[in-house]
């Protein structure tokens, strides 16, 4: 909302809940969050500098905050949300059920929307995608799914996709990702993605980062991804909402 002078009104807790979501959903610096909560806010429509320094002012004051209280901590120049945060907080929440809603609609819908939700962020980094389908199956070959995409200079890559629509106390293990990983090898990917709405146990997670071409992701960066994307999730107000018209029974 603009007042007379062409200026935004400053809300400081809307200023603060943007920061929040922001840094919840990704490590960010804080240029990025100046960008984004300036764009948010309407401070970037308005002709006066005022209001985007008010608005800076009120980021920082509430970084420097977050930090004192241990909500965030800083990784070089990224803010990243500690456990503290998460756990108490309403975005927390709200990933929590958006990983239980899309685990209640089953492994069917889990492989279409993993496939849906990886098409939209390659074509975000600016990647040309020619195809994107699901290929689950009783003969899958341990395949749910495969993306072609071309990147900026014209190489072309093939990326196959596992999923697996688990609860949180079912972890991946190093079994399924040797098993996936023989499969892309065995059917010409170049890479692969494991997706998965649990966890990877420690020893999954270290022989993924020991495959150059194989990356796993879990319910967490799904929740990330979706965010990013805005496929799944929409923000109102600085809260995360569930986007019933995406995740819904096929």
């Amino acid at each position: 909302m603009k007042n007379r002078d062409d200026m935004i009104i400053i809300d400081d807790k809307q200023i603060r809940k943007l920061v929040l979501h922001k840094v919840m959903g990704e490590k960010i610096n804080k240029a990025d969050i100046f960008d984004w909560v300036l764009k948010e806010t309407g401070a970037l429509d308005t002709q006066s500098t005022k209001d985007d320094a008010i608005v800076k002012s009120t980021i920082g004051v509430a970084l420097s905050d977050m930090e004192k209280t241990g909500l965030i901590v800083k990784e070089g120049s990224l803010y990243v949300a500690t456990p503290k945060l998460n756990k108490n907080s309403k975005i927390w929440k709200g990933r929590t059920k958006f990983l239980d809603t899309i685990h209640s609609l089953g492994g069917y819908f889990f492989e279409e929307y993993t496939v849906r939700l990886l098409e939209r962020y390659y074509t975000m980094l600016g990647y040309n995608v020619t195809r994107a389908e699901r290929t689950g199956g009783s003969e899958d070959g341990g395949v749910d799914g495969i993306l072609e995409v071309i990147d900026q200079f014209g190489f072309e890559e093939k990326i196959l996709i596992q999923c697996k629509n688990r609860t949180s106390s079912n972890t991946i293990t190093t079994k399924e990702i040797r098993e996936f990983y023989g499969s892309v090898c065995a059917l010409g990917g170049t890479r692969g993605i494991y997706s998965t709405t649990t966890r990877f146990h420690c020893e999954a997670e270290e022989l993924l980062h020991s495959i150059p071409n194989c990356v796993g992701i879990d319910g967490d960066a799904i929740f990330r991804i979706a965010k990013k994307t805005g496929y799944g999730i929409k923000n109102i107000g600085g809260e995360d909402v569930i986007d019933t018209q995406v995740i819904r029974p096929l």
